[in-house]
């Protein structure tokens, strides 16, 4: 034999690996002709011999390793050491193996008994207690090795329910088996009262209260929002669960509203409250009304300078500048102090050069110099704008105007004209 490494051959039964002479005892070189086990039918070295297997773990599921062998079986449906397939040893207490399942006998369940093939105590309706005796009519359920009268609610009668194997009446007061139905009360009629479900005191939670027929929903006058208390005479009114001085304006006096939040409003002394579109306003005294109400909502009004007379036109030396030397209109919107106004005009024609003014009251430009509060002028169709936040109530008059002096520039014609009041008040004080 050749050399092991630089040395000299090896023995028989013995092969060299790594420059050392090992015994055949390895898969690949095995017994006292070192044969190769690998890829045969025999794959494993045991004890100098190739075998199928060593261990059951060698062998496919379902098959054990037989020692006398070493060849792999399949697990049998009567083998009590290899049942089924899983190859289950067969325990003391089920020691028989049948259709793959490990089962008892007779005699191997000890204190318990083998029925249907399994250990069990004699714990069915059919064979109950230490005799194994089925139960009586009168007890027809087994229970923990005892016949009794009922198992559960379902083997007794309407009305009744199963107290410990016993069937008990339904009460009028239990809360456990209310009434005929035998009703588990619980949640917001956790109480059983005459045989029905009923509410107390600490049920029905916060804002609710307890009356017959259950739970309520504190929402009236007498008994109002989460402390279910009865509502003052200054806010005699349940609603939303709030004592509220009204509900509509009709529970509020004259000249008044009411509000969003319940409160009546004062509108005493409040005036243009509706439109009046009939004065042709082409003069301050003749200035068309736009209601609070419309405008508090937002409101755009068409109108059209057009041979309306240049009938407002402050001097040149006014302050702030204002070029309106042009045909104009006007409107008017009644203030309370705290409102306020917001205005934008918008001339249609392109080449129109507007002027718009807010004034105090309605003397316009006769009494300026206290009375003008804005105005905004120039560039050839573009939009002005202007808003005022009223100190005290009273008018505000609004004029639509042109620019240019001169006749030629022709700065008059259609326009829109966007009004938008917000309140002081939500009611903006009209019914």
């Amino acid at each position: 034999m050749p050399g092991c490494g630089t040395g000299p051959a090896c023995a028989t039964g013995t092969t060299c690996i790594d420059g050392n002479c090992d015994a055949c005892i390895f898969h690949f070189a095995c017994g006292a002709d070192c044969v190769n086990c690998q890829g045969t039918a025999t794959p494993l070295c045991l004890d100098g011999a190739c075998v199928r297997c060593r261990v059951a773990s060698d062998c496919a599921q379902g098959y054990w390793c037989r020692p006398d062998t070493n060849a792999c079986e399949r697990c049998g449906d009567t083998d009590p050491a290899h049942c089924g397939a899983g190859c289950v040893a067969c325990p003391t207490d089920l020691p028989v193996c049948a259709a793959g399942a490990c089962t008892c006998t007779a005699t191997s369940c000890g204190a318990l008994y083998c029925i249907d093939g399994a250990c069990t105590g004699c714990d069915k309706d059919t064979a109950c207690g230490p005799t194994c005796a089925a139960c009586p009519v009168e007890a027809p359920r087994c229970v923990s090795g005892a016949c009794v009268a009922c198992r559960d609610a379902g083997d007794c009668g309407n009305g009744a329910w199963c107290d410990g194997g016993t069937c008990a009446t339904c009460g009028l007061d239990d809360p456990a088996h209310c009434g005929t139905a035998c009703t588990s009360c619980s949640g917001d009629a956790p109480d059983c009262v005459a045989g029905a479900c009923a509410c107390n005191a600490l049920s029905c939670g916060t804002g609710r209260r307890c009356l017959p027929g259950g739970c309520q929903t504190c929402d009236i006058p007498e008994a109002c929002g989460t402390d279910c208390l009865a509502c003052p005479l200054a806010s005699p009114f349940c609603v939303s669960g709030g004592c509220r001085q009204c509900r509509t304006s009709a529970d509020c006096p004259a000249n008044a509203v009411c509000g969003s939040s319940g409160s009546c409003i004062d509108c005493t002394g409040t005036l243009g409250c509706a439109d009046d579109r009939t004065p042709n306003a082409k003069t301050c005294a003749t200035a068309r009304t736009l209601g609070r109400t419309p405008v508090a909502v937002g409101l755009i009004v068409i109108g059209d300078t057009t041979g309306q007379g240049d009938d407002d036109n402050l001097p040149s030396n006014a302050t702030p500048e204002c070029f309106d030397a042009q045909e104009d209109q006007m409107y008017r919107v009644y203030l309370r102090a705290g409102d306020r106004l917001n205005v934008t005009a918008t001339p249609l024609p392109s080449t129109y050069t507007m002027s718009l003014k807010l004034y105090r009251g309605s003397a316009c430009a006769s009494n300026w110099k206290s009375d003008l509060i804005t105005c905004q002028w120039g560039g050839d169709g573009d939009a002005k704008s202007a808003a005022y936040t009223a100190t005290s109530a009273g008018w505000v008059t609004i004029v639509v105007d042109g620019a240019s002096a001169f006749s030629e520039d022709e700065d008059w014609g259609p326009y829109d004209l966007a009004v938008k009041l917000t309140c002081v008040d939500e009611a903006c004080c009209c019914r």
